[in-house]
């Protein structure tokens, strides 16, 4: 007897689909399935719980920087965290100089 298949992926029950995607755990991955069909999509839409796991998975100072602020009536939209955190990554470049290339002086004074 063969397996029955499964063609229809837009047609998966929410829970199941939620499960799929809360397996997830990169935002690469998340996007990819979004992508699948509007169904999925809505339903990575629908639950911003998803990317706010993968950001503090990715971040873990985010959760201390945002425990910092004062609280906001508005709430947070976790795509532009991901997208502000990852940018800031890539931003970060190492200096290009050394204690070498600084001069440095010291100054004595005595009294009496």
């Amino acid at each position: 007897m063969a397996a029955p298949t499964f063609r229809d992926w837009s047609t998966l029950p929410p829970e199941l689909l939620l499960i799929t995607l809360r397996s997830l755990r990169t935002a690469q991955g998340l996007c990819a399935v979004s992508r699948a069909c509007a169904a999925w999509r809505a339903a990575v839409v629908a639950e911003p719980r998803l990317i706010e796991d993968i950001t503090r998975a990715r971040f873990p100072h985010v959760a201390e920087l945002l425990g910092s602020l004062p609280a906001s009536p508005y709430p947070l939209d976790w795509r532009v965290v991901y997208r502000d955190q990852l940018r800031a990554e890539g931003a970060w470049e190492p200096p290009a100089s050394s204690l070498g290339d600084f001069v440095f002086t010291i100054a004595i004074k005595a009294d009496g």
